[in-house]
């Protein structure tokens, strides 16, 4: 059954995180994971807006489907993404020498990335953390790491006052 918690379980695995590292990156703790994967609980707008901003594909979770594709695996354009496109060639031709350069760099970098491709294929996610944060800039590691930390803190106060009140 193809279901939200799946979809959601298949776009963490095409990142490459495991549940700890996604439940960090939208705000929640990796046991809220795990019910939002098994369809136990729902995600909220915050959560799904911080994902978002990793590349998770939100219609597809949402409503599963993903942007049509052609015979070549293209993707299909609507008159929307031709104005889009236009203004991204647009833009392109703006650039000076420089920032032509940094992004053709950054370009380059998103295509030899297949978690950043169309037809990018979930996979397991590694089980070293350097292997899994291969993929991602410095920032998003860096921010999974601030993500992870602040957790931890919560829970680490959560336990002193459980065993100041035990007292």
């Amino acid at each position: 059954m193809n279901t939200i918690g799946a979809r959601l379980r298949e776009e963490r695995l095409r990142l490459g995180l495991s549940q700890e590292e996604f439940a960090a990156i939208g705000g929640v703790l990796r046991r809220a994971q795990s019910h939002y994967e098994s369809d136990e609980r729902s995600p909220d707008a915050k959560y799904l807006s911080a994902v978002a901003e990793l590349g998770v594909d939100l219609l597809y979770v949402l409503r599963g489907t993903r942007q049509a594709s052609d015979e070549a695996g293209e993707a299909a354009t609507s008159s929307e993404f031709d104005t889009e496109e236009q203004e991204l060639i647009e833009s392109y031709r703006a650039l000076n020498e420089a920032g032509k350069a940094a992004l053709h760099a950054f370009l380059s970098t998103c295509f030899n990335s297949s978690a950043m491709l169309v037809s990018a294929v979930p996979r397991r996610a590694k089980r070293l953390a350097e292997h899994r944060r291969a993929a991602f800039d410095q920032r998003t590691a860096e921010n999974i790491e601030r993500a992870i930390a602040h957790i931890k803190r919560l829970r680490a106060e959560r336990a002193a006052r459980a065993k100041k009140s035990n007292k």
